[in-house]
């Protein structure tokens, strides 16, 4: 997939609920002026998930891969397989 497309909130908190529930390195919460929060536990480092739309912007989607890729949580073929 060279590119993505926009996705529905639901799914993709589902599933960075489900990676957050399987890896002990991500904290999946609430805070800030965004409704959840993405936070690698080793380096501190967190990402906002905007879940208030009903879509998901591409270019957060891509951004939202590469942290996890950077933080070696997923691959990005098991992202592209589950989003």
């Amino acid at each position: 997939m060279s590119g993505y497309a926009n996705v529905k909130s639901k799914k993709i908190i589902r599933f960075l609920k489900s990676l957050a529930n399987k890896n002990q390195d991500l904290c999946f919460s609430g805070g800030g002026r965004h409704p959840y929060k993405l936070t690698c536990i080793h380096n501190g480092e967190s990402i906002p998930i905007p879940a208030s739309h009903n879509e998901i912007n591409k270019h957060l989607v891509k951004n939202i891969m590469e942290c996890l890729i950077k933080w070696e949580i997923c691959t990005k073929e098991y992202f592209d397989n589950n989003i």
